[in-house]
C-alpha cells in the first residue's frame, strides 16, 4: 500500500513537470502581444500604406484639375461680362445708324430748301423752324453735321467728286461741298462729298501769256502797216 502511494507521487510529480516543460525540453519566454508581429502582416500592412498614398495622390491630381476648370471657367465668364458690357454700350450708341441714315436725307432736301427760298420769308422761316428742331433730334442721338469747305481734304472724312483748278484755296483743300458730311458720336456716319483744288497747270499759263503776246504783234503790225488808198482812180 505505501509502495503505491509513492508511486501515485512519482506519476504526479511527472505530469507537473510535463505541464512545465515543451516537448523539446526547452523553456519558452513571454512576450507582449505588441512584440509580436509576422512577416505576413507586416506586408499586408505595407501594401495598405501604399494603396493609401496613390489614392492620395489621384485625389490631389483631381483636386489640381478641378481648381484649374474652375479658374478658366471664372475667367470665361468675366471676359464674357466685358464683352457683353462692350456690346450693351456699342448698341446704345450706335444702334440708331440705320434710322439716321433714313433721316439725312430729309435733312438734305431741307438745306436745298433753305439755299433757294430765301425770297419768300415766311416760307423761309417755317422751313428753318423745322431745319434746327430736326437738328436738335438728330443731336440728342450723337449725329452731328460738320463743314468740309477750306479744311484740307482727308480720305477718312471728304469724298472727292471733282478737282477744280484755282488759286482761291491752296491745293488739297476743299473747295465746295455739295453733301454734308456727319459724326454718330466719334464714328463716321457719313463722308462729305466735295471738289478739291489743285494747282493751276503752268503749261496752260505760258500758253496764255504766248498768245497774248502773239495778239499784241499783231495788233502792233496792222498798226504799223501804211493805210490803204481808199480814193477813186482818176478818170484820163
Amino acid at each position: 500500500m505505501a509502495e503505491k502511494e509513492v508511486q501515485n507521487e512519482n506519476q504526479s510529480s511527472d505530469v507537473v513537470e510535463d505541464l512545465f516543460l515543451s516537448p523539446d525540453d526547452s523553456i519558452v519566454e513571454v512576450v507582449g502581444e505588441d512584440e509580436v508581429l509576422s512577416v505576413d502582416d507586416s506586408s499586408a500592412r505595407l501594401e495598405k500604406v501604399n494603396n493609401l498614398e496613390e489614392k492620395v495622390a489621384a485625389l490631389e491630381k483631381e483636386r489640381d484639375d478641378f481648381k484649374n476648370r474652375m479658374m478658366r471657367a471664372a475667367a470665361d465668364l468675366e471676359n464674357f461680362r466685358r464683352r457683353t458690357n462692350r456690346e450693351k454700350d456699342e448698341l446704345r450708341k450706335y444702334g440708331i445708324d440705320k434710322i439716321v441714315s433714313e433721316l439725312l436725307p430729309v435733312l438734305d432736301d431741307f438745306e436745298r430748301a433753305l439755299e433757294h427760298s430765301e425770297d419768300n420769308a415766311s416760307f423761309l422761316d417755317g422751313v428753318k423752324m423745322i431745319n434746327k428742331k430736326l437738328i436738335a433730334s438728330l443731336e440728342k442721338y450723337g449725329v452731328k453735321g460738320f463743314e468740309a469747305v477750306g479744311e484740307k481734304f482727308l480720305p477718312q472724312l471728304h469724298e472727292a467728286i471733282q478737282q477744280v483748278e484755282t488759286d482761291e484755296q491752296e491745293a488739297g483743300h476743299v473747295v465746295a461741298q455739295f453733301q454734308k458730311g456727319y459724326h454718330l458720336h466719334d464714328r463716321l456716319l457719313r463722308a462729305a462729298l466735295v471738289s478739291v483744288a489743285k494747282a493751276i497747270s503752268v503749261v496752260e499759263e505760258v500758253d496764255e501769256e504766248v498768245d497774248e503776246e502773239v495778239d499784241e504783234d499783231q495788233s502792233q503790225t496792222i498798226l504799223d502797216e501804211p493805210a490803204a488808198d481808199l480814193s477813186e482812180p482818176s478818170e484820163s
